[in-house]
């Protein structure tokens, strides 16, 4: 009876102490950003989140996922040898070391600005999160957040964009969209889908299939301005973005917080990354406004 005791206790001490050390890959200062113990989710956030997820994905279950994937694998064999079970010296190691340990492997996926052509017309912000893009003679391309492998998630990425300026008589040649992440992209439609402020207007490349039933390159609407575009015109100051689910490859568009009911299916195999693009005369400030990337759980 007493050992029974002494294994039950031992048991659950186990079980206790990794819950305790999961909570540096679960927590939202040391990883997967669930809300501490006691905190509450205002109705509003709830009522987004069931919304994105819904329009986002058919999977019913998703979770956010913060960190890379190599690092969190890493982070949870560090768990796995810590059980006492393990019989290893590392399962003396108090819980405080343990959860450093952890935040020292974990590295967040990353939610930034990683790169950008014409770099002496782009002033970064330090955080590299915005860009300041002065008009020039030549138009480019900003990359950002991760690429985006087949089957890694869901990923939605939003922008805040102002003070953008103008080109061939007032048209605004800004864009949001992807481009394939193997590719090396220097021109603002050399890859991927664009979505461009000035007519709302989508420009599909031949490396993502191009247009329907033929393949080539080319604007859904026309190669000039049209009055009415497949999503909204958003050349004044508007927040904007992306949601791309590499489960079903399945491109979306949100325009002020909403998802637009048009999307894109894009081929099943590719490896994108999201970008900020624009053409020459053309240039504004533009801020990520928020990144984020779901997985099934």
């Amino acid at each position: 009876m007493g050992n029974a005791w002494c294994r039950r206790r031992s048991s659950l001490e186990d079980s206790g102490r990794t819950r305790l050390l999961e909570c540096a890959c679960h927590s939202s200062t040391h990883a997967e950003g669930e809300k501490a113990k006691g905190e509450e989710t205002g109705p509003e956030e709830r009522k987004e989140h069931r919304a994105w997820a819904s329009a986002a994905t058919s999977f019913h279950q998703l979770r956010q996922r913060k960190f890379t994937d190599e690092t969190l694998s890493e982070a949870y064999t560090f768990l796995t040898i810590l059980h006492r079970r393990s019989a290893s010296n590392w399962c003396s190691l108090p819980d405080l070391v343990c959860r450093n340990v952890c935040s020292f492997l974990l590295v967040p996926i990353c939610s930034t600005f990683v790169h950008w052509t014409q770099s002496e017309f782009v002033t970064p912000s330090p955080s590299h999160r915005g860009l300041k893009i002065q008009p020039s003679v030549l138009g480019g391309v900003a990359r950002c957040g991760p690429r985006m492998a087949p089957g890694s998630g869901v990923y939605e990425i939003e922008f805040d964009v102002h003070a953008v300026g103008y080109a061939d008589g007032g048209f605004c040649r800004v864009d949001i969209g992807l481009v394939l992440a193997d590719k090396v992209v220097s021109r603002r439609c050399d890859s991927g889908l664009r979505w461009e402020a000035g007519d709302g207007d989508v420009h599909l490349d031949s490396d993502i299939g191009g247009l329907d039933a033929s393949g080539q390159s080319g604007w859904l609407g026309d190669d000039k301005v049209i009055e009415t575009g497949i999503l909204p015109r958003w050349d004044g100051r508007s927040n904007v973005g992306l949601v791309f689910d590499t489960y079903d490859h399945v491109l979306q568009f949100k325009f002020h917080g909403d998802v637009m009911p048009y999307s894109r299916k894009l081929p099943n195999d590719i490896k994108a990354q999201f970008v900020f693009s624009w053409d020459l005369g053309s240039g504004g400030i533009v801020h990520i406004r928020q990144f984020r990337r779901m997985v099934k759980i």
